[in-house]
């Protein structure tokens, strides 16, 4: 068949178009679909993960078919690691299974907890097509350049069903005009989250774009919108007002949006291999830009000590927000909305943390050898400094230390490490409480 140099120019001219309208219709109808999907997914895969696992764990072939089984056990919920479903003790018998190739990739995570919860964390399918992908499932995202946290969205709270779509540009520079901008990636998401907290059905909308003007400097820009649910219109193109229009008045003055910039530097790679890094993100909105903000900064040095990979660093956050000269924003407003609340099953997404908090920590990762690792934390932090009854850790001020220690030792296929923590605080929304705590993980690579 012959094709025309006019047809060809038509689609390339549509084709973001094209893209856009599709995506328009994955989100209109994503409920719907996910619900087919995943019915498909555990019909099909999980009762099959279980039989692989355990009757044949050798016979597929490694360099398409990845299987897992590992075992977690935690003595206590601490900051960061917090699971409101349990009193005290949790631990989780964890089988997995991946499937890729170069276009396709699929992820089965199951995971048993208590004996008595399936969680499905992790579990996605992805298709990629030159530089773009598009899928579907349940993944924690890390939108900061920190290796800790982020202010934004990061796997603090439960990953929540999501579509999503990835496009990854390794050298826009080839347009003179763009030449500056190096390597781009754009990635965005919409998904459903979970809990009372948020009206039933809401969805959250999100976009991260990340330039790497060079090896050394990469910058990051991110919005989200939490919009939808019952009460209020779940229409697409309530997406495209958020983007362009005011969400503080009128009939979309609903809508929660957060967004903000971040950057990691590297003043001189060779002589000083120190990475600085910061993120500044606004919970609401003033002249079309960011305001009442929140801050997170940090450093990190990665080098060898004794001849072996190590890295130490040190990570300021601050979440606490004061009125600004017009009598705006003001205490707990990071994070909280009069519509929406910032949480996944009443977990905040964004730092552990949460609104009015401070932190300062120090850590660190040491290579002992070629089979242990070490590693170390020490947080002084600040919780709910405005002393509000309705914040989601505790209903009045927490300060205090939290201190942990892990080693890991791996070999071959497998690999066991163990942690020893202190939290010098509680906090009784979330059952986690002062006190010692233990944890051991092990996982075995078929």
């Amino acid at each position: 068949m012959h094709i025309k140099k006019m047809d060809v120019d038509f689609y390339m001219k549509n084709y973001h178009n094209l893209i856009l309208i599709l995506y328009r219709y994955l989100i209109l109808y994503q409920r719907t679909i996910y619900k087919m999907l995943m019915l498909k997914f555990i019909k099909k895969f999980i009762f099959p993960i279980i039989c692989i696992l355990c009757i044949n764990p050798m016979s597929a072939d490694n360099n398409s078919i990845e299987k897992n089984i590992g075992f977690r056990f935690n003595s206590a919920n601490t900051l960061g690691k917090l699971d409101k479903t349990v009193i005290q003790n949790k631990s989780s018998l964890i089988t997995s299974l991946k499937s890729y190739t170069d276009i396709n990739e699929a992820n089965i995570n199951l995971s048993l907890v208590n004996s008595n919860k399936i969680l499905l964390d992790n579990t996605y399918f992805q298709k990629s097509y030159r530089n773009s992908v598009i899928g579907f499932g349940l993944i924690d995202r890390n939108w900061s350049f920190s290796p800790k946290s982020s202010l934004i969205l990061s796997p603090n709270a439960p990953p929540f069903k999501s579509i999503y779509l990835k496009f990854d540009i390794d050298n826009i520079a080839k347009d003179r005009w763009f030449s500056s901008l190096g390597a781009t990636s754009l990635e965005i998401i919409n998904g459903f989250l979970e809990g009372n907290e948020n009206p039933n059905g809401s969805m959250l909308f999100g976009m991260r774009a990340t330039i790497n003007p060079s090896e050394k400097f990469h910058i990051e820009a991110m919005r989200i919108s939490q919009w939808g649910g019952y009460g209020y219109s779940n229409d697409p193109s309530v997406i495209l007002k958020t983007l362009f229009g005011d969400t503080n008045n009128g009939q979309n003055s609903n809508i929660n949006q957060i967004a903000g910039l971040g950057f990691s530097f590297i003043p001189a790679k060779t002589s000083l291999p120190i990475r600085i890094y910061a993120q500044v993100i606004g919970e609401d909105e003033a002249g079309n830009l960011p305001s009442c903000l929140m801050h997170l900064a940090g450093s990190e040095w990665q080098g060898y000590l004794f001849g072996q990979e190590s890295n130490i660093g040190i990570e300021f956050v601050d979440t606490r927000v004061g009125h600004t000269k017009h009598g705006f924003c003001g205490p707990n407003t990071a994070y909280n909305n009069t519509q929406y609340k910032y949480s996944n099953d009443g977990i905040v997404m964004g730092v552990p943390i949460d609104t009015e908090g401070k932190s300062i920590e120090l850590f660190g990762n040491f290579k002992i050898n070629s089979l242990l690792n070490t590693s170390f934390s020490s947080k002084k932090v600040l919780l709910n400094a405005s002393n509000w009854n309705s914040h989601r850790l505790s209903d009045k001020s927490q300060n205090g230390w939290l201190h942990s220690a892990s080693v890991s030792w791996a070999k071959s296929n497998f690999t066991i490490s163990g942690n020893l923590n202190y939290q010098g605080f509680s906090m009784e929304k979330v059952n986690s409480y002062k006190g010692i705590g233990v944890g051991i993980n092990s996982n075995i690579k078929f």
